[in-house]
């Protein structure tokens, strides 16, 4: 870059370029192993578990995106270009960060805790009769919604109607929230919660979700001869639709056709 000042250049490496393990490689579940992203992920006693999809190698994707583009407006202001470099670890470390301040706060020790949230009750994944819903109470007057949704005015006890005697009483409470919604279907569940404002979604498969409505509505999935496609989240603001890369050979007469121009036009 010494001699091309205005270059923007930009990298993605598994540990970055400095540091005792910048020499080694570095690959998603890797890098979950080694930030500690993989010691809070999965069920609580269980054993380490990786994301379900590469989130990290994703979100790395992303940070080197908008760095590279901020690099382009300042190139623009000052004419002169910046190494842009992102790192898998970084990436997971930045996206720990809460979990990190928590515990350097006094917080406990950080573990996984399955679907549930280590500081909101109840907010986790509970079986109805037929499938699992996702349901929370965010606040205290959510969590009086949640009961009187349910009929479950006889368990508002005082303590739980914040949410420090909650997260205190976790284990009851949510033993007493998960008899109740096996009693209902996941349609009843959600009709129930949502009449009343509050938090609730079924857990669904991806092609269940692919194929829904909401993801239909936005345009997110393509249907290329019955393989669906995700299109880019920004997709939603009108950017052009992306086909399949064309299959082989099929335009080895047009690529042929223009190296005949070219060798007729270098003849004359």
């Amino acid at each position: 870059m010494a001699n091309h000042p205005h270059i923007v250049y930009g990298s993605i490496t598994g540990f970055g370029s400095e540091g005792p393990l910048a020499e080694h490689a570095g690959t998603e579940v890797i890098v979950e192993a080694e930030s500690g992203l993989m010691s809070v992920t999965g069920l609580p006693g269980g054993e380490p578990v990786r994301f379900g999809v590469a989130m990290i190698d994703i979100a790395s994707g992303l940070s080197a995106m908008n760095g590279i583009l901020a690099a382009l407006i300042e190139r623009g202001r000052t004419g002169r270009g910046r190494r842009i470099e992102v790192s898998l670890f970084a990436t997971a470390i930045s996206g720990l960060g809460t979990v990190i301040a928590s515990a350097s706060a006094g917080g406990g020790n950080p573990r996984a805790w399955g679907s549930a949230h280590p500081s909101i009750v109840p907010y986790r994944a509970f079986a109805t009769s037929d499938g699992y819903v996702v349901l929370g109470a965010t606040n205290d007057p959510m969590y009086e919604r949640l009961l009187r949704a349910l009929d479950l005015e006889d368990f508002d006890q005082e303590d739980w109607r914040v949410n420090a005697g909650r997260v205190r009483d976790r284990e009851v409470l949510e033993q007493m929230l998960a008899a109740r919604v096996r009693e209902l279907s996941a349609e009843e569940v959600m009709g129930r919660l949502r009449k009343h404002r509050v938090l609730v979604a079924p857990v669904r498969t991806p092609d269940e979700a692919a194929r829904g409505e909401q993801a239909r509505a936005l345009g997110l999935i393509v249907d290329d001869d019955g393989l669906l496609v995700a299109r880019s989240p920004l997709s939603t603001n009108g950017t052009r639709l992306l086909h399949s890369a064309p299959a082989l050979g099929a335009h080895t007469e047009e690529v042929l056709a223009e190296l005949r121009m070219i060798r007729e036009e270098a003849a004359r």
